[in-house]
């Protein structure tokens, strides 16, 4: 690596005639690039080359160059962006132009200084003397060689033609997507799904016409090292967003890699710096909804030999859909957000996530509080010693709504040993410590359940 010292004398800065690049992106911030370049040299043979066009938070170690018409021998990875630092550090043993500015932003004091030292501080001889750290602002003429916005590769290869077709690649964060559903609620047990990728690009390189991939799953990457790496900054947020994309297929194309899959884009895009796209991928498609009131309640955290106690417990509503309802393919994780469709108005009723589906699972969606099912438990008796216990519960169903409805009521026990011996309402064991109740209730009406347990040592 020692010939790099005189890189400045000997590289070629290398314009690209052309690239064709194929992202994989996964959803972890991650993705791999790679890029089907073509260099411009003066002559075939050996040639030290500098490469560009590297976002600077791509993982140095990862870069790999490989071609059939030309052989890597060394390679150097340099990232040195425009700083106070890096600009002293490279004029050290220069003139430097000191100055000061007035409250009004103009030059009030200029003079010269040469650096003669920085290492924690600059160190300057003005005038025949030396002043440390002295209070000035800098002016400087241009930005020197080796100092660049973007990352630089430097690389000693043999080229068997002037434009020798070469590939790069290398994993870089910045790079995520996840999906975006929208759920719309109609009449009935029907609703119209629809589905997007949120595709971002926050890096700060444009790559045009580019064939992407998106990898579904939870992907190890080893810890990256920063070796290589002079100073990094984190990527700032995408600063716009892209109009929509529609799909110009009926479904997304996917294919299987090992334990993941892969959704591929069936056209060429174009990720801007520091933005996101939205890619459709389902059309608008009727599916089977099925909405669900259901309540969770434990008497785990009663305290034994109390008095009676009222407390109301909230009812929660959700959603559910068979998967292979919506497509034959893998439904990818993501964010639901559901509306209500009345007489063509929409009203957004919750939001929630859910994981992976495979086709045949349920995809089930918690949107919150049910606001016009109430319900209040009382804990009637609660008594509990050594040997044995006894418990009556009452619960009390209120339904404002103009159609009749049915509510989940899953009852929670400490342990094994409670068995109902009486009961308003048919109940399913569960397992050996939660009950289910089916509790049905009339349009703008109420009901009452109660049931006693009892307790016995094993």
């Amino acid at each position: 690596m020692a010939k790099f010292k005189k890189i400045n004398l000997l590289f070629l800065v290398c314009s690209v005639i052309a690239a064709q690049s194929h992202i994989t992106i996964y959803n972890q911030n991650k993705a791999f690039v790679q890029e089907q370049r073509t260099l411009k040299l003066d002559k075939t043979g050996l040639s030290l080359v500098q490469l560009d066009r590297i976002p600077n938070n791509a993982d140095a170690a990862s870069i790999v160059i490989r071609g059939d018409e030309v052989k890597l021998h060394s390679m150097k990875y340099t990232y040195n962006p425009v700083s106070i630092h890096s600009m002293l550090d490279a004029h050290v043993g220069a003139e430097i132009e000191l100055i000061k500015y007035g409250e009004n932003g103009n030059i009030t004091f200029s003079t010269m200084g040469k650096l003669i030292s920085f290492n924690t501080v600059p160190v300057f001889e003005m005038d025949g003397k030396i002043a440390v750290d002295p209070p000035y602002h800098y002016l400087f003429s241009e930005i020197p060689e080796g100092i660049s916005e973007f990352p630089i590769v430097y690389c000693q290869l043999h080229s068997q033609s002037k434009n020798p077709e070469y590939q790069i690649s290398y994993l870089s964060s910045g790079f995520n997507w996840e999906a975006e559903y929208s759920l719309i609620l109609s009449s009935g047990d029907m609703g119209v799904i629809s589905g997007f990728y949120a595709i971002t690009n926050s890096t700060n390189l444009e790559y045009k016409d580019l064939e992407l991939s998106l990898v579904s799953g939870s992907v190890q990457f080893q810890h990256e090292s920063n070796r290589y790496r002079k100073s990094q900054s984190p990527p700032p947020p995408p600063r716009a967003t892209a109009a929509f994309i529609p799909m110009t297929e009926p479904s997304p194309e996917v294919s299987e890699s090992e334990e993941y899959v892969v959704y591929h884009i069936p056209e060429k895009l174009t990720l801007s710096p520091d933005s996101e796209i939205r890619y459709k991928f389902i059309e608008e498609k009727k599916i089977r909804i099925d909405q669900f009131y259901h309540i969770n309640h434990s008497l785990r955290r009663i305290r034994r030999n109390s008095p009676p106690k009222t407390k109301g417990v909230p009812v929660h509503t959700r959603y559910e859909f068979e998967a292979g309802a919506v497509g034959n393919f893998q439904l990818p994780a993501g964010s639901y957000k559901v509306y209500s469709k009345k007489k063509d108005i929409l009203t957004f009723i919750g939001s929630a996530r859910a994981d992976i589906a495979e086709k045949e699972t349920k995809i089930k969606l918690e949107t919150g509080k049910a606001q016009k099912i109430l319900a209040l438990f009382t804990v009637e008796t609660f008594r509990l010693n050594n040997d044995s216990g006894k418990a009556v519960l009452t619960a009390d169903f209120t339904n404002l709504k103009d159609e009749k409805v049915t509510v989940e009521w899953i009852e929670n026990f400490s342990d094994g040993g409670w068995n109902i011996t009486k009961a308003d309402l048919k109940y399913n064991n569960l397992d050996a410590f939660n009950v289910k109740f089916s509790v049905d209730i009339k349009a703008n009406a109420s009901k009452k359940v109660s049931f006693t347990a009892n307790w016995e040592k094993n």
